[in-house]
């Protein structure tokens, strides 16, 4: 998996349903966590997921904030490009209509 970018719903899938993936596809990730490569996602994937959130046509057992927290500061995830020369940062991207997951 090395140098691929991750797809938002693969992001998704893969943090918050995991069932809905492709076995080969849940095998490749699970793998390249365990040889400790880094998923790569772009920048606007940030958005996206606070969008599927707001329009609420994404349902998974983790707080929004926790997903977007997640994909920004743990190591196993980088952001494309580097967050800190775009200055996108979950923080202000707008959740005030996002239904809470259950």
């Amino acid at each position: 998996m090395r140098g691929e970018i991750l797809d938002t719903h693969v992001v998704i899938r893969f943090l918050g349903q995991p069932q809905r993936l492709g076995k080969l596809q849940l095998r490749a990730l699970r793998e390249a966590e365990r040889r400790g490569e880094q998923f790569q996602i772009s920048a606007i994937t940030l958005i996206e997921v606070a969008q599927m959130f707001r329009t609420g046509s994404v349902r998974m057992p983790m707080d929004p904030r926790a997903v977007l927290h997640t994909l920004e500061s743990e190591d196993r995830f980088r952001v494309l490009p580097d967050r800190k020369s775009t200055r996108l940062n979950s923080s202000n991207i707008p959740l005030s209509r996002m239904p809470s997951s259950a």
